[in-house]
Formats: structure tokens, sequence, C-alpha cells
């Protein structure tokens, strides 16, 4: 299946995965204080329909390869990251605000944005250019 067990947890962590319905797209993901049944650590994370909160790692990466983007270089900042997601569980989620990316931004910077989001937009607004200026050709 492509799926690889990561024997280190680091609670507090930036995971990101590909998503499954948009391979340009990451879903962003922050492990929990707990492993899964599976022995996987337990992520905090939002996703289209749903609402932040902790699940099973599987159901965070749907078995694909994932990728540490930041880790907590210290027991304070590992609370701290997780404080701040159990004290918005339940937000729903939504493209625009918030995101799974800004979710986790905000629990680690304080300030939530999306990298991917201002690109897309970006993209969006090209391609609708280009289409406005051949439509007027």
């Amino acid at each position: 299946m492509g799926f690889t067990y990561d024997k280190t947890h680091v609670p507090g962590r930036i995971r990101r995965v590909r998503s499954t319905q948009l391979p340009i797209v990451w879903h962003w993901g922050i492990e929990g204080w707990m492993l899964d049944e599976n022995g996987q650590p337990t992520m905090w994370h939002a996703q289209k329909n749903d609402v932040l909160r902790c699940t099973s790692y599987m159901e965070f990466s749907f078995g694909q390869p994932c990728e540490f983007v930041w880790s907590p270089q210290n027991y304070a900042l590992q609370a701290s990251v997780i404080q701040r997601l159990e004290s918005i569980k339940g937000l729903r989620w939504n493209l625009a605000a918030p995101n799974c990316e800004q979710i986790v931004r905000w629990a680690v910077e304080g300030r939530a944005h999306s990298d991917q989001l201002v690109g897309g937009v970006a993209i969006a607004v090209i391609v609708g250019a280009v289409a406005l200026a051949a439509s007027n050709s």
C-alpha cells in the first residue's frame, strides 16, 4: 500500500500528506499526545465537510506517505501547540478560512495563513484574466 510506519513520535509536530482528491494540494495535521491502535500518532486535523478533531493516523493520511514540516524543540512548545488545537476543537473546516493549513499554522505560529490558498487564488486570477483577454480578442 505504500504506507510507512514511523517509530518516532513528537507531539505537536506538523505533518502533511498529499490530498487523495486533489494531488496538487497538501492536507496538514499535527501529531497529538497519544498513539492510535496501530502505534502511530493520533493526528489533529480538519478536512472538507468535517471539523477539527484528533483522529487515527490512517484517517489523517488515507494510507499516503507523509512529510514532516516542523517539530517543536521542547515540551513547552508541544504543550502550547496542542492546547491551542484543543481550544478550537470542533471548529468547522472551510476552504477560505479556516482550512487545515490555516489551523495548523495558527496553532504553531499564532497566525492563520495558507500558502496553498494564496497560490490557488493567484492561479485563478491569472486564468480568469487570460480567459477574459481571449474572449475579448
